[in-house]
């Protein structure tokens, strides 16, 4: 019978729009090649590109909304206008 060696972990990722965890496992890996430096550098280099992911999108969200409050105060600017 074979033992199930799979390390699990949760990652939260948290911007100005709320935070998920991720939930994922790690198998132990025996004699695969990988040094312990070259494994810690994927899994930091995964989550730095979750948190780039996270990031861009934020940025999007952001200029949507700048986009959208410039053109409520042209419309408000324009009304005023008007009334004058």
């Amino acid at each position: 019978m074979e033992e199930d060696r799979t390390m699990i972990h949760t990652v939260t990722v948290s911007n100005q729009l709320g935070s998920t965890n991720y939930t994922f496992g790690v198998p132990t890996i025996e004699d695969s090649g990988l040094s312990g430096g070259a494994i810690a550098g994927i899994v930091i280099g995964c989550l730095a590109g979750v948190v780039l992911i996270g990031a861009g999108g934020a940025m999007v969200v952001k200029n949507q909304k700048a986009k959208k409050s410039k053109k409520i105060k042209q419309q408000e600017k324009k009304r005023r206008k008007e009334e004058s």
